[in-house]
């Protein structure tokens, strides 16, 4: 069971051990940047890429900074591929969603999987709602014809 605190203002949550609000935020609107025109390639297509082949991209672009080339933003350019190994590095199996062409986490996955499930399930109670609709309306018609008759 996940530990609760409560805040200053009596505001309830989960208690996580992380500090996102520590890390450097124009470093991470960099690479979101960087990330953002860097699709050539496919969305998620890092994903397929190993922990090396990162590494090794992350090195090249430190050395070519540190040989003074400025053709690109090589520092953010490695820690994006750093992220990348670093991803890699627990091995969470991505599921490839054929029929969409794209990767997602499991948990995505699942997600994505269920909300379809609601959305069909939403479908079919409809066809339900119209058929017993139907139905009802049939049987109605069919009784004020018996009575009309009696």
């Amino acid at each position: 069971m996940e530990e609760e605190y409560k805040n200053k203002n009596g505001g309830r949550q989960s208690k996580i051990e992380e500090a996102p609000r520590l890390l450097p935020p124009v470093a991470q609107l960099e690479k979101s940047k960087v990330l953002a025109k860097g699709f050539r390639y496919g969305l998620n297509n890092w994903k397929l890429l190993t922990k090396e082949e990162n590494i090794d991209h992350a090195l090249r672009h430190i050395f070519l900074y540190l040989n003074g080339d400025m053709s690109e933003p090589h520092l953010v350019n490695a820690a994006c591929r750093l992220d990348f190994a670093i991803e890699t590095e627990y091995e969470v199996p991505m599921h490839y969603i054929e029929k969409e062409g794209e990767f997602l986490h499991p948990d995505d996955a699942l997600r994505k999987s269920y909300n379809n499930n609601l959305k069909e399930n939403a479908r079919l109670s409809r066809l339900v709602c119209q058929k017993q609709a139907a139905t009802n309306q049939s049987g109605i018609i069919q009784r004020t014809e018996e009575i009309q008759n009696d």
